[in-house]
């Protein structure tokens, strides 16, 4: 999600040696966890947890907490830099399922969103005369945007992305795996 409101939250911290109060201010920004790769938004651990997310690492020279939002099957996510993961992430999960995820987004502040495929692997399209190149086993649906629909996705899309024009779209965006 990619919001244009940038917000401001404040820590307090005490210093115990010290009989005063330290203020210290940080905006609530992107940052990227201790593994170098999952991205999330400097907030205080209590904010953090407080929104369901998961502290991986810390920000703001270490007055914040890099909070990561994982949201699985029929969740709703609504902060910018959420991953949706299967229910056994990060094990791989091999059954049946039909799994959605509502991606609600502040609609005047948000053009697009785009959906970055960090570890997508789904069956790989029909290889069949008629149905050559359809996704008929797995398929991973985006609904909700404004003008073309976009394809259905199926195969190894690791590394990929997509955007959705959401600009004056009225209802959230909808993310639906069927495997």
């Amino acid at each position: 999600l990619a919001s244009c409101a940038v917000s401001q939250r404040f820590l307090l911290h005490r210093l115990l040696s010290v009989p005063f109060l330290t203020v210290a201010r940080f905006r609530n920004e992107a940052c990227i966890g201790e593994d170098g790769s999952s991205t999330g938004v400097c907030y205080t651990a209590r904010e953090c947890a407080n929104q369901g997310g998961l502290v991986a690492g810390a920000c703001a020279d270490g007055y914040g907490h890099c909070c990561v939002f994982q949201k699985a099957c029929d969740a709703t996510a609504t902060r910018n830099s959420s991953y949706f993961v299967n229910p056994n992430y990060p094990a791989a999960d091999r059954g049946s399922m039909a799994c959605k995820l509502v991606v609600q987004f502040p609609p005047r502040d948000v053009c697009q969103l785009r959906f970055d495929f960090e570890d997508f692997r789904l069956a790989a399209p029909d290889l069949y005369a008629r149905s050559a190149g359809q996704c008929n086993t797995d398929r991973l649906m985006i609904l909700g945007g404004v003008g073309e629909t976009p394809p259905l996705l199926c195969g190894i899309n690791t590394g990929q992305h997509i955007y959705l024009d959401v600009q004056g779209a009225v209802a959230p965006a909808v993310l639906d795996i069927l495997t």
